[in-house]
């Protein structure tokens, strides 16, 4: 820190120190990781002290553990948990006046919908995610629950006897490919712009990093992507890992739309094959759903389920015990005592239905 405040005040330049603006990224690890924590990272404004060129001066510059530098989050330990998490508000936050009206209308068309989510949300969710290398579980389930949480959008009737809709189901109602596929062909279009550019500089850098490390690199996730889309596009041949990268290139240089080719026939065949399996997975779980009914049906009974404290009678769950109370015995809900008007007493919130003013007050 001190050598790069030195080096600005020789051109004249005086840097503003600021965990927003100038910053040390800090990778806490090894034997004096507790010492490191205790004396710079514990204080209330953690940081180190260095010596102002321009004043003299001792100032403090801010140790951080994360920086947004071009619109990306960059973490000290090379995660990319925080730019995900990020991505992932930034899409469903450009989605959030669209649904409490537009989504759930049922005169919107479920195509409108998704392409409403195509233009605003995923472009959102995509922005810089190609650059990333292979993510680790966490993170990669991170990334999947965020995709399907974007097209979930627009499935307002949200399955059956209110539970959620499976990720499945919303895929193929949505027809778009699975979260891998979609990354896969991210990293692929990123790629097509590499070689057509000729950004000799970069992918220096990058094979250099392949180099070092080939399973942390970017070129690793082309390679996971590459047996991923193998699955679903038989011509491909059957490389071992360390031929993926070098013959994925060749064929890139040669043909620089080759690899973008094969991923979308990939995407094809992974929807026709969705359409094909969503009958019986649909039977499947019909068939869990039932099994699981019977099979609660069967502990309400051996338990003995709801009671009525009035009579004899016995019910498998609270709803119907509910109407047996009000059509049998007049015992209605206490909130409907309050159903003077359609407007709550309490907040003097206008609802204009007594159904809603019914679950507002419940």
């Amino acid at each position: 820190a001190q050598i790069v405040l030195d080096r600005a005040a020789d051109f004249g330049l005086r840097l503003t120190l600021s965990p927003t603006k100038t910053a040390v990224l800090v990778t806490v690890a090894g034997a004096g990781s507790v010492a490191v924590r205790q004396q710079v990272l514990a204080r209330p404004d953690p940081g180190f002290e260095v010596r102002d060129p321009f004043t003299q001066m001792t100032v403090s510059v801010p140790a951080v553990t994360h920086y947004k530098h071009l619109g990306m989050v960059v973490e000290a330990g090379g995660g990319h948990q925080a730019e995900l998490l990020l991505r992932r508000g930034s899409a469903l936050g450009s989605l959030r006046p669209f649904r409490a009206r537009l989504f759930a209308s049922h005169y919107v068309p479920l195509p409108l919908r998704v392409h409403l989510v195509r233009a605003l949300g995923l472009p959102r969710l995509d922005y810089g995610v190609s650059v990333l290398g292979p993510l680790c579980g966490q993170q990669l389930r991170g990334w999947n629950a965020s995709y399907v949480a974007l097209f979930r959008c627009t499935c307002k009737d949200d399955g059956r006897d209110g539970r959620r809709l499976h990720s499945v189901h919303v895929l193929a109602r949505s027809k778009v490919c699975s979260p891998l596929l979609h990354l896969a062909k991210l990293r692929a279009s990123l790629l097509r712009r590499l070689v057509q550019t000729l950004k000799l500089p970069l992918a220096a850098v990058l094979d250099w990093q392949h180099a070092q490390d080939n399973s942390s690199s970017w070129f690793a996730a082309l390679a996971l992507d590459y047996a991923l889309v193998r699955k679903f596009a038989g011509q491909l041949p059957d490389l071992s890992p360390p031929e993926v990268v070098p013959t994925l290139l060749d064929r890139q240089r040669d043909s620089p739309s080759w690899w973008t080719t094969q991923v979308r026939g990939a995407i094809k065949t992974y929807l026709r094959l969705q359409e094909q399996a969503l009958p019986l997975f649909e039977q499947a779980q019909q068939l869990r759903d039932s099994q699981s009914r019977i099979q609660k049906d069967a502990t309400s009974r051996r338990t003995g389920g709801y009671s009525c404290p009035l009579c004899p009678d016995r019910f498998v769950d609270a709803r119907r015990l509910a109407v047996h109370l009000a059509r049998r015995h007049d015992q209605m809900a206490p909130s409907r005592s309050l159903l003077v008007q359609t407007r709550c007493e309490a907040c003097l919130v206008e609802y204009w239905q007594h159904s809603r003013l019914v679950h507002h007050l419940r």
